[in-house]
């Protein structure tokens, strides 16, 4: 067996650069080789609701069907808590709805993540 990590942050600056396609291309990867992995994307801008047909396109769902996980609003909000409906900077997208990201708040929800233990995939 090869040595667990308990996380892989993949960052780019800029949208529309790949960070999507290559975190989704590591889940498919690891659950190939039997491992189990949680894609998260705690804060999202432009991800319409989950009722609209427009949310199949979104980060967040493509990164829970890389993980064969269905699409629920409980795996949607645990993948990705901080959504937003403008496709803006998420502070932005934030103060256009009236809400504001906390920093050390998406933090410990992160670090919590990461020693939670893995999931069933």
């Amino acid at each position: 067996m090869g040595l667990a990590v308990p996380g892989l942050f993949v960052a780019g600056a800029g949208t529309e650069i790949g960070k999507t396609y290559v975190t989704a291309g590591l889940v498919r990867a690891l659950r190939a080789r039997e491992r189990l992995v949680r894609p998260l994307k705690p804060v999202a801008s432009g991800v319409p609701l989950l009722s609209d047909p427009d949310f199949a396109q979104s980060d967040t769902s493509r990164l829970l069907a890389a993980a064969g996980t269905p699409l629920t609003q409980e795996s949607v909000e645990a993948c990705s808590p901080w959504r937003f409906l403008a496709p803006l900077g998420p502070d932005l997208a934030a103060a256009r709805e009236g809400r504001s990201l906390d920093l050390a708040e998406l933090v410990g929800w992160c670090r919590d993540k990461l020693e939670a233990a893995p999931p069933d995939c």
